[in-house]
């Protein structure tokens, strides 16, 4: 079967396009634009932080 996909850069998108594709089905992927694989964009925490950045421990604990 032949399958058009919108939406398939995204966390759902890219699920669903790659179990389809392992079902032998031929996908179109419908896209904004052109892009390389997701990265974090400057200023994109990689990972969570546990304490807040404007948070401070007091100076006499």
């Amino acid at each position: 079967m032949h399958v058009v996909v919108a939406g398939s850069s995204g966390f759902l998108g890219q699920a669903l396009v790659r179990a389809l594709r392992e079902r032998d089905h031929r996908v179109t992927r419908l896209v904004r634009r052109d892009s390389p694989p997701r990265t974090p964009r400057a200023g994109t925490p990689t990972r969570a932080r546990s304490t807040p950045t404007w948070w401070a421990p007091p100076t006499s604990w």
